[in-house]
């Protein structure tokens, strides 16, 4: 009961210690958790998972939003994961964006922390030091500067990941009843669809696989295979979709392995990681040097110096980490320092906070297993490294030298009086906590007092429902299909309009919203430049472009309502604006808005029924029944001659199907290499075509993720009727 207790203080005390620095960087900038892809990309993606969830509806596909509406393909919509569920049903509730993203990060950080606190307990690593591991591990650099603050969803993979890794370890040693907790978190980090997450899942597996068929423990074998193979049948639920979709070279993603060293860390980096101020050396979108923390690890590594290991200690290394903290180790320092594209997988810096928070376990585990000892010589080690330390930060950013040193003699003191106070007191060492939680929390202050912003961009996104509903509604009451052409400024332009996937929150139909995949020669053809969604102020000539197998101009094959032009960018693309905006917009378009920057052109009449037939040969007669946005009727009256053609405003993925149709009647090549096109057989004359949409491995993953969830709880069930027999 006693010690209970104290594993409950202990765990108490790591919620709020990772609460107050995670709620410190608020002090200096209260929209720190609220930038770049949070803005552009989570919470509009959210807010449309939120909508449709409400509505008693999971998206699939958004043929409005055309290269970015392959929900499933794309994964990271988490379309199949309760975790994600909640969190968008959170966000379209909550009025303010700003709000529900700092307490969705806030709430993640606290439950990274409080996870490798038990973790750490797993590995059998003292309770103080599994304290101070939950502390710090939360404001490793990259964790705090940049997961934190926009790729959330590397966030929460990272966060799930001691937790799932400490519910594996309990059931492993002590208490079969957990695999259903293991489940949980692995399949909520599969499902999130953030594939560095699933990575370092599959490494805990196969490591620990491995380690069990060498030591020859055939039960544990056993055990592991029976959480494994669940969790690999979620994997091939989530993933292949994408997999399949892309191996038809439709997407705008590279395949090959290419290394331009971009977003890439070197190894040299970790021989300065421990002081909080130290510059990322890495080539990044604005210049070669990234001006956050983000290769921090954590100040108390110098403090291993002063540790002199037990036998016993080193002995529960081996037989507690096993083989998944070395398959960890191995694959994130593989990722982290080698090329920066490999396949789908680009950003190597990705993988720091994975090779930090193993550093960080080795260190919890060797400070808990060794005595301290202080004397000259180990000081004077500690005063070359932190030399290195200043050194090679100073020639990075030699205008912040002073910065450096300031930094580096504070962790040199703090550390000779910690080293000090626990050679003399290591059995009465709960007084060091203290210390340590101070000087963690002054160097976390320090950090956002002189860097309170993150490198990568605020947007100074709109930040509440009523702002982008002012906005939107600036387009009218019936918009239709928009197209969005030119780069907005998001300093001057959000009274004007919107940007990326703040679409979703105006309820406008567009494709200018977020995709880090996108459909190769839909984005070639129409002039995308960015993943944000954003298209070139020459699209909208484009646009206007006749093609030549359909004598239609582009605007009618896609079925584009409304055109936004917005003046920004480039002097060329100033240029190209005034060009346009100057003339009369073509015959069949009027000007419905014209500002300084703002120029709109909208249809006459406005059809608003993108996804439908939107050309058909002039040897067929046809009348669409109903669409919906996966499913599409069309009867077809006549057709004379052999066959005919329908094109529809639809990017051709691949899933496509006809329904009870015949081998004549088929999907044929898409027009213009994008635009799903049915060439349809004269025997469908007076019938009715049925066009439906299911993502490749669809179905099939549906009956795995059920075949997994069944295989689980039939165990779970079984081991806890064991148990219970045992226990009479």
């Amino acid at each position: 009961m006693l010690k209970r207790k104290k594993n409950f203080w202990a765990f108490f005390i790591v919620i709020i210690a990772v609460l107050i620095t995670s709620l410190l960087p608020l002090i200096f900038n209260h929209h720190y958790y609220y930038i770049d892809d949070t803005q552009n990309g989570a919470i509009g993606q959210w807010f449309e998972l939120g909508k449709n969830l409400i509505r008693g509806h999971i998206p699939v596909l958004n043929v409005a939003a055309q290269s970015a509406g392959n929900y499933v393909m794309e994964g990271q919509w988490g379309v199949f994961n309760p975790l994600t569920w909640g969190i968008a049903v959170l966000v379209y509730l909550c009025p303010s964006f700003l709000i529900s993203a700092t307490i969705i990060k806030v709430f993640f950080l606290v439950l990274l922390g409080t996870g490798s606190y038990l973790l750490l307990k797993s590995f059998n690593v003292g309770t103080r030091w599994a304290m101070v591991g939950g502390v710090v591990i939360p404001t490793i650099g990259f964790t705090s500067y940049v997961d934190a603050t926009s790729w959330v969803t590397g966030l929460i993979v990272f966060a799930l990941l001691p937790w799932f890794w400490w519910s594996f370890n309990i059931r492993m040693q002590r208490n079969s009843l957990f695999i259903l907790i293991t489940f949980i978190f692995g399949y909520s980090i599969i499902a999130t669809g953030y594939v560095y997450g699933t990575i370092y899942l599959v490494m805990i597996l196969f490591g620990d696989f491995i380690y069990q068929v060498c030591v020859k423990n055939w039960t544990n074998v056993l055990k592991n295979f029976s959480i494994s193979l669940p969790l690999a049948l979620v994997t091939l639920a989530i993933y292949l979709p994408g997999i399949i979709t892309s191996s038809y070279g439709v997407t705008s993603r590279n395949q090959g392995v290419y290394n331009f060293d971009f977003l890439s860390p070197t190894v040299g980096s970790l021989f300065s990681s421990f002081l909080s101020n130290t510059p990322g050396w890495i080539d990044t979108w604005s210049g070669p040097l990234w001006n956050n923390p983000i290769l921090f690890i954590t100040w108390l590594l110098p403090l291993v110096i002063f540790v002199k290991p037990n036998s016993v200690g080193m002995n529960k290394l081996i037989n507690q980490f096993g083989g998944s903290y070395i398959a960890i180790l191995i694959m994130s320092f593989f990722l982290t320092f080698g090329p920066d594209e490999i396949g789908p997988l680009r950003f190597p810096v990705r993988n720091f906070s994975y090779l930090a928070f193993v550093i960080i376990i080795f260190l919890m585990f060797t400070l808990s297993n060794s005595t301290f000892v202080v004397n000259s010589k180990r000081i004077l080690i500690l005063v070359i490294v932190v030399a290195i330390g200043i050194y090679l930060s100073w020639s990075q950013v030699p205008s912040g030298g002073y910065t450096y040193v300031f930094n580096g003699l504070f962790i040199l003191v703090i550390t000779i009086a910690i080293a000090d106070i626990l050679s003399k007191q290591r059995h009465n060492s709960w007084a060091i906590l203290t210390v340590i939680f101070i000087t963690q929390l002054t160097i976390v202050a320090y950090q956002h007092y002189y860097m309170p912003n993150s490198q990568l961009p605020d947007y100074t996104t709109l930040k509440t429902l009523k702002e982008v509903k002012a906005t939107s509604s600036k387009l009218g009451q019936n918009s239709g299909n928009v197209f969005v052409a030119g780069r907005m400024n998001p300093k001057t332009d959000w009274n004007q309009t919107l940007f990326s996937n703040i679409w979703y929150v105006g309820r406008i139909k567009t494709s200018a919203v977020y995709s880090p995949i996108g459909y190769q020669k839909y984005d070639k053809d129409l002039k995308k430049v960015t993943a944000q969604g954003q298209y070139d102020v020459s699209a909208v000539d484009k646009l206007f472009s006749i093609d030549k197998s359909t004598g239609k101009p582009l605007v009618n094959l896609l079925q584009i309502d409304t055109i936004q032009i917005v003046k920004n960018g480039s002097e060329d693309a100033r240029k190209k604006f005034s060009a346009l905006t100057l003339k009369a917009p073509p015959e069949g378009w009027r000007v419905v808005r014209n500002t300084r920057n703002i120029v709109e052109w909208q249809r006459a009449q406005v059809k608003n029924n993108v996804g439908s037939v939107s050309w058909h040969s002039k040897n067929i007669s046809i009348s669409q029944v109903r669409q919906t946005s996966r499913d599409v009727y069309i009867k077809v009256k006549s057709v004379n001659g052999n066959k005919g053609k329908i094109v529809l405003s639809r990017v051709a993925w691949p899933g496509y199907k006809l329904i009870d149709s015949s081998s004549k009647t088929k999907i044929s090549k898409p027009l213009r290499g994008y635009l799903l096109t049915l060439q349809v057989n004269k025997s469908k004359s007076g019938k009715v075509i049925h066009l439906k949409y299911t993502p490749p491995f669809y179905n099939e993953g549906l009956l795995l993720i059920a075949l997994s969830t069944i295989m689980i709880l039939l165990l779970f069930t079984y081991m806890l009727v064991k148990k219970m027999k045992n226990d009479v």
